[in-house]
């Protein structure tokens, strides 16, 4: 039940639509509004996790691992944004979540001087959260942008964690290496569709 849940609202991967075309041929995915609604998502996502500076893989995984845990992905995407946000003031010393991570022991910076995506910087704080108060780490995650749900998450076992990433790869999710093939797959069907509407 939790993995239908997940499959009606993560997006699906390259592999899922690839199966797909395979199955129903290239004219019907063509005529399919549900097969385009579809490559939009990824279309979308991929476009997300570049703005963000993070992996398509890295946003898919833990969008999977937010679903079974009580939140859902749109929540991961969104305190995704939120915490880039808060990353990106602290950067440029301004901002309200610069005490937080001080307070935290979190840098938003590695050790070259680069600026640290969201992603890696949630799980630090992930790890930073263990053994604080419920009330606490409510009000560290408001004030960092990330949504109330996520905590549930954030409160998980590394050994839980683990195991639903690995699980998240072998469903079939788009890696970085794919999203090329992704975006030109997309431009395809965005042609083709044209085309069949300009001759209807």
């Amino acid at each position: 039940k939790p993995l239908s849940s997940f499959n009606q609202t993560m997006d699906l991967s390259l592999k899922s639509i690839a199966k797909l075309s395979v199955a129903t041929g290239i004219t019907d995915m063509v005529m399919n509004s549900f097969n385009f609604t579809l490559l939009d998502q990824i279309d979308n996502q991929i476009d997300l996790a570049e703005t963000l500076g993070v992996s398509i893989q890295a946003l898919q995984e833990w969008g999977f691992v937010a679903q079974l845990s009580g939140s859902s992905a749109q929540a991961y995407e969104s305190s995704i944004g939120g915490l880039s946000q808060a990353i990106g003031d602290t950067a440029n010393d301004v901002g309200r979540a610069k005490a937080i991570f001080e307070k935290m022991g979190i840098s938003v910076k590695d050790a070259t001087g680069k600026v640290k995506s969201a992603d890696i910087v949630m799980e630090e704080l992930r790890q930073k959260l263990k053994g604080l108060e419920k009330t606490e780490k409510i009000s560290i995650l408001s004030k960092l942008g990330i949504d109330r749900s996520m905590l549930q998450m954030l409160e998980s076992s590394d050994e839980s964690i683990n195991k639903l990433r690995l699980q998240a790869r072998a469903l079939g999710i788009t890696t970085d290496e794919e999203k090329e093939k992704v975006a030109e797959y997309k431009d395809s069907m965005d042609t083709l569709g044209f085309a069949f509407n300009s001759l209807a």
